[in-house]
């Protein structure tokens, strides 16, 4: 993922399935964090109204919810 960001791919490409929401619906926490750090919207949703917070607890991932959740409210009071 690293290597693609370096080489200019967006942290939101595709936009109908942001890679924020495939990082959080396989639990992958480093990944979660490097595309946040690189700007994605973590209020970013798929083309289902999927957002990255709701998938990762819904494929178990309750910690990793729970993270992405203060991340959105972060984002909010912005």
């Amino acid at each position: 993922v690293e290597a693609l960001l370096e080489r200019g791919v967006s942290v939101d490409y595709p936009a109908h399935m942001p890679p924020l929401v495939n990082a959080a619906r396989g639990g992958a926490m480093e990944v979660v964090k490097l595309l946040l750090a690189r700007g994605a919207d973590p209020s970013a949703e798929d083309s289902e109204g999927l957002r990255p917070e709701v998938a990762a607890r819904r494929w178990g991932h309750r910690g990793l919810a729970r993270f992405l959740r203060r991340q959105e409210n972060k984002k909010k009071a912005r």
